[in-house]
């Protein structure tokens, strides 16, 4: 068996398609007619559905518990196994195992049918023969091994494939049911009836409850998605609402069956339930209703649907049964309650091995025959009410164990229900028909001592006693088998008492005429007689082969006990001696795994021997060994020189005559040969053996002392490191990402340590350290600055001017130029207090020139814009110009355009502003007229042309039947003659639809800027303004709740180096969409290389848990899948100072994590 685990690949919808897709098969087209419409009427088969449905929403809530308690591939029979015993966990592994087959062989015997029906006798050739009256063709019998073959060959792709194959089908039958039922209740006629309601023979709740009976039946395999849990890509709490919808879906595509089979029939019959009854006498489509109806009101169209939906029925039984029967295999072969190499998976996670003996036992199904298989799917609805049965006791069990009320209730409804179920299915007589035929109770009981007959070869196997409970299992089985022959007795019996019965009907009808003297009467006495001698031997008969099924059983259980006192004296004999070996074993693991997660050097000895017992890697290094088990058996002489060893071999000596550990400082040489300074520690201790042992750790201290030995300057230097350096560097690490130069300033007295980013590794190392920040500034701004910026940025490093910009803000931010070969480069400098000690400040400098280039190019191009539109308003095409005496109102009229003459006009008058008004009632835009009427005045215009100002208005004139933006621009000039008012009504039509347009287009210039511009998303600029805005809403006692979330795409190095920087690309692409995908209604900003920020709020904060639980998930399957792994850190605002905190908790998570996730991806 391999380390090999399940891989994820199911989703949400794929889990609905699996539930669903499993629930319904070939069966609902016909035993929702022979079965449920005929024997309880339409409204009996709705009712009793419903209420079946009630029953199975209570399993349903037992259900989702169990998953959700302990996700398992081995569904109801891991959950029984952890919740009862490992007996009982037996018992549901059998019974599940024995209907998920009888499913999986029922819908591949249908395989042969859904060809006759639809191509006829194409596949009837070759050999035939009959069995089980069901007549057997070759053709069909290679129809159906292939169609096996195939759907084991394709579950073995993978998870995804299968989960996208069972979505598409399950829609597909689910629109065609769907719309052809709805189609038929539309369009049947007016004289259309659906009486009658309810069947003769017996009372409406009575056929209610009888249909309700069965329902374990219409949704068993509904459940088998609980084998898929370990393999979901989505959160388990999610499996509840799946469940339920696929619960409350099936019932209505039964109900829908159920309408469009009786919703038309053929005229020769006078209702549908007469269709119905004699259905079983017909051919073609007739013989299926639902076809028949279907045809009748779409003709050959719906045919093809419900083929299609067919189709998809098969499809998703034949994958969902093969599926989870694999899953179950695996997860038995994983518990050892199947052949161990049936649980040994492929690198894409797939029980390979599984799968292929399903389909090896699958094959040999086929000869047996359709009757066969009935007699086997017959049992299914007694194997599905034992499993429901046995998922409420175990959830009842778990509740009662945790405390849960509800489930502790729903527990216990489940089992009552299907106890009464289970009788209802068991005797004979309690429902209107037999819910199983005579030769499934034979199955059942040849099933159950099969089940005996596996079970004591396990028990022959179980070294370790873990089926403690083993009676049980022998009990239940035991009954299951004498209460199945006594219903088997009772029904056998009954057969032969009608078949005496009609013969002796027949021998009346023959003889009626004869009294019941003479030889006739005699004769009819013995007929009587031997008829009743007849039913007596078949009781009897049966009744001894029943006997002898118990004696059978009762053997093997004895044998079973015989060899359970065996093994039980066995293990008393050896179990103190393999308890003592295994508290030794476990005490020397114990030691060694101590040894080896000591710091340095550690080894333990024999103080009798010399002999070395245990030891770590660093030890065997140093003894120039490749493994600590070379070290293990040999003495000091044997791995040292003779003085070292003898020097050893002296400390230990001295060890052991000391009740207290021994401390020793050595120079020994290294493994490169340069002398070390070690601190050995030596101690004696007794093993569980009680043996004198000495324990020896040493560690290298030749740092230490070297700094020790320095003078009162250095250990000054030293001890400031200590203190202060190692806070300083994890600081600067933490808030390194994304920074190319780091500053950390003691604002007192100017002494700082510079740090600068590794560009291949992108670490942060220390460059210098110095004692003047502010001076240094001033000095290196004359040389890397740019000239225009140097005079600000001079004043903004001014040690007092900067701190009063950080009493104002906690941050303060500076974008500004270096200089560079390749000229001026923009940066952004980040300067913030430390909130433990406000005498620190860190400064940091990052590269913006990429954003601010892009910004000033968005700005250049406005200011052109802007330009140009003034331009054109000064230079624009005037639809005319008058000239008017301020004195007197007379006007004259210039350059009037063609379009203008709108306005009637003429070209000399009196009364302008009259005039004006009164005519542009007729040409302006209703909307514009009030607001024209209120600035278009005489005083108005006066006003502001005499103080030397222009005086404009615009507005839209309706020219063509359009609205037509023109200004009408007015100024005083002096002329000969006088003061003139100089009145303009300019085009200014395509000057407003460029300013929209220029408006549009800087607002996506200003987007642009902020953007990024390989992902789309926003960039490092952009998380700067975002980060001054959250740091004044904290300044103005905002309480807005929101959180940091620092996402590191991992392995882009990697990447790059052997794929191409285009692959690379991708690759950041890739991820990014996945994030964006994730925090859906949240602002994600890409501040590195590999490193996105999301500042998340609203919706998306108060779901944060589980948007981070979506990136574990995606992680763990990325892990196993090859995929694209991403660090996350995530940290909330909890009332500190600024956002650069929340940044730094986020900061430290996701390196934490990215570290893990690194290790375990190795």
């Amino acid at each position: 068996m391999n380390d090999r685990t399940l891989k994820s690949g199911f989703s949400p919808l794929g889990m609905w398609a699996f539930s669903i897709g499993t629930s319904i098969g070939w069966g609902s087209f016909i035993v929702t007619c022979n079965t449920y419409l005929q024997k309880s009427g339409i409204l009996g088969t709705v009712f009793g559905l419903l209420l079946g449905m009630a029953v199975i929403l209570i399993i349903t809530w037992n259900l989702q518990y169990m998953i959700q308690s302990g996700p398992d591939a081995g569904g109801a029979y891991a959950f029984v196994k952890k919740t009862g015993s490992k007996d009982l966990g037996f018992v549901t592994l059998w019974f599940v195992l024995l209907t998920y087959l009888a499913i999986l062989w029922a819908n591949i015997t249908a395989v042969p049918l859904f060809a006759r029906f639809f191509l006829g006798n194409t596949f009837q050739f070759g050999i035939n023969y009959h069995i089980f009256g069901y007549e057997v063709w070759l053709g069909e019998v290679l129809l159906s091994i292939a169609t096996v073959a195939v759907i084991g060959l394709l579950c073995m792709i993978g998870s995804r494939f299968t989960d996208r194959v069972m979505i598409v089908a399950a829609l597909v039958f689910t629109i065609g049911f769907t719309v052809c039922a709805v189609i038929a209740m539309v369009r049947h006629g007016s004289s259309f009836s659906y009486t009658p309601m309810y069947s003769e023979g017996s009372g409406a709740f009575g056929q209610i409850i009888r249909i309700a009976a069965i329902s374990p039946w219409a949704f068993i395999g509904y459940e088998n998605i609980s084998h898929f849990s370990e393999e979901y890509t989505f959160p388990v709490k999610k499996v509840r609402s799946i469940l339920i919808w696929s619960v409350v879906l099936t019932t209505t595509l039964y109900l829908f069956v159920c309408v469009l089979s009786i919703s038309a029939y053929p005229p020769e019959y006078a209702n549908w339930l007469e269709y119905l009854k004699d259905m079983g006498n017909l051919e073609g489509i007739k013989a299926v209703p639902a076809f028949y109806a279907a045809n009748h009101y779409l003709g050959r169209t719906g045919i093809s649907i419900l083929m299609l939906a067919l189709f998809g029925v098969i499809l998703t039984s034949l994958f969902g049964n093969m599926l989870a029967v694999s899953r179950l295999v695996y997860a038995a072969g994983r518990d050892g309650d199947a052949p161990k190499r049936l649980a040994q998976l492929t690198e894409n996670g797939i029980p390979k091995k599984a799968i292929t003996a399903i389909v090896a036992v699958s094959v040999f199904i086929p000869f047996l025959g359709r009757t066969a298989i009935g007699w086997i799917v017959d049992v299914t609805t007694l194997g599905a009410t034992m499993i429901y049965g046995l998922i409420s006791y175990a959830t009842f069990v778990h509740a009662r164990q945790n405390d849960r009320r509800t489930e502790k209730t729903t527990g216990v409804a489940g089992m009552i229900l299907m106890m009464c179920f289970m009788l209802l299915l068991l005797v004979p007589g309690l429902l209107p028909f037999d819910a199983m035929e005579t030769e499934s109770y034979i199955l059942f009981i040849v099933w159950a001592i099969l089940g005996l007959i596996y079970f004591r070869i396990l028990i022959h196997r179980d070294q370790k006693r873990e089926y403690e409970q083993r009676f049980f299992v022998w009990i239940c089985m035991l009954v299951l088998i004498l209460f199945a022959s006594m219903m088997w007795v009772s029904r056998e019996t009954e057969n032969a008492a009608r078949s005496a019965a009609e013969r002796i009907y027949e021998y009346h009808q023959a003889h009626h005429e004869s009294d019941a003297g003479g030889d006739t009467g005699t004769a009819r006495v013995a007929f009587l007689e031997e008829q009743a001698e007849e039913i007596s031997s078949t009781n009897t008969l049966y009744t001894i082969v029943s006997l002898g099924l118990f004696i059978l059983c009762a053997f093997i259980m004895l044998h079973n006990y015989q060899d359970a006192r065996k093994l039980g004296k066995r293990l008393t004999a050896a179990e103190k001696e393999a308890m003592d070996a295994k508290k030794i074993a476990e005490l020397k693991e114990s030691i060694t795994t101590l040894l080896d997660h000591m710091p340095a050097m550690s080894f333990s000895k024999d103080a009798e021997t010399g002999a070395y017992l245990a030891c770590n890697q660093a030890f065997a290094d140093y003894a120039h060994k490749e493994t600590p088990e070379d070290v293990v058996g040999l003495v000091a002489l044997q791995i040292f020189d003779p003085k070292t060893a003898e020097l050893f071999d002296k400390e230990d000596k001295i060890a052991l005559s000391m009740d207290e550990p021994y401390i020793v400082f050595e120079d020994v040489l290294d493994a490169a040969g340069n002398q070390r300074q070690l601190q050995t520690t030596k101690l004696k201790f007794i093993d569980t053996s009680g043996r004198l042992c000495v324990l020896g750790m040493s560690e290298d201290v030749t740092d230490m002392i070297r700094i020790q030995r320095e003078n009162a300057t250095t250990k000054e230097a030293y001890e400031k490191a200590k203190n202060n350096g190692i806070i300083f560097t994890h600081i600067a690490q933490t808030l390194a990402h994304g920074y190319e130069d780091l500053y950390y300033i003691n604002i007192e007295n100017g002494e700082y340590i510079e740090y600068n980013t590794d560009d291949k590794t992108g670490t942060l190392n220390e460059i210098r350290r110095g004692t003047d920040f502010f001076g240094s500034c001033i000095k290196d701004a004359e040389v890397f600055v740019y000239q225009d910026d140097r005079e600000t940025v001079v004043k903004a490093l001014d040690r007092d001017t900067l701190i009063s910009a950080l009493d104002r803000s906690k941050t303060f931010i500076m974008t500004y130029r270096l200089l560079s070969e390749n000229g001026p480069v923009y940066v952004s400098m980040t300067v913030t207090r430390m909130d433990d000690d406000e005498r620190f400040i860190i400064l940091g400098v990052t590269n913006v020139d990429e954003e601010m280039k892009q910004r000033r190019a968005a700005e250049r191009i406005l200011e052109e814009r802007i330009a140009y539109t003034r331009l054109n308003a000064l230079t624009g095409d005037f639809l005319c110009v008058y000239v008017i005496d301020p004195e007197t109102d007379r006007y004259r009229e210039f350059s009037a355009t063609e379009g203008f003459n709108s306005l009637a006009l003429p070209k000399e008058g009196m009364e302008f502003f009259t005039t004006s008004r009164e005519q542009i009632l007729r040409v302006i835009y209703p909307a514009d007229l009030e607001r024209f009427l209120s600035m278009f005045s005489k005083e108005g215009i006066l006003s502001e042309t005499e103080q030397g100002r222009m005086f404009t208005l615009s507005y839209r004139l309706m020219i063509d039947d359009k609205p037509h933006y023109v200004q009408l621009r007015a100024a005083m000039v002096e002329e000969k003659e006088g003061r003139r008012l100089i009145i303009g009504i300019n085009d200014i039509e395509s000057q407003v639809q460029q300013e929209e347009d220029y408006a549009r287009r800087l607002a996506q210039a200003q987007i642009k800027a902020n953007v990024d511009a390989l992902t789309g998303v926003k960039n490092k600029h952009a998380f700067l303004e975002e980060e001054t805005r959250l740091n004044a809403q904290i300044r103005e006692n905002d309480d807005t709740a929101f959180a940091v979330v620092i996402m590191d795409v991992n392995d882009l190095k990697k990447v790059n180096d052997t794929l191409g920087h285009q692959a690379g690309d991708q690759y950041i692409k890739d991820a990014c969409k996945f994030i964006c995908d994730n925090f859906k209604r949240s602002p994600v900003f890409r501040t590195g290389g590999d490193e996105f920020t999301i500042v998340v709020e609203g919706d998306d904060y108060l779901c944060i848990d589980e948007l981070i639980e979506n990136i574990r998930v995606h992680n763990e399957d990325a892990i196993t899948s090859g995929g694209i792994v991403i660090a996350c850190g995530m940290s909330k605002w909890e009332n500190d100072k600024s956002v650069s905190a929340v940044f730094e908790r986020a900061d430290k998570i996701m390196y934490e994590n990215k570290s893990e996730l690194k290790k375990r991806r190795a």
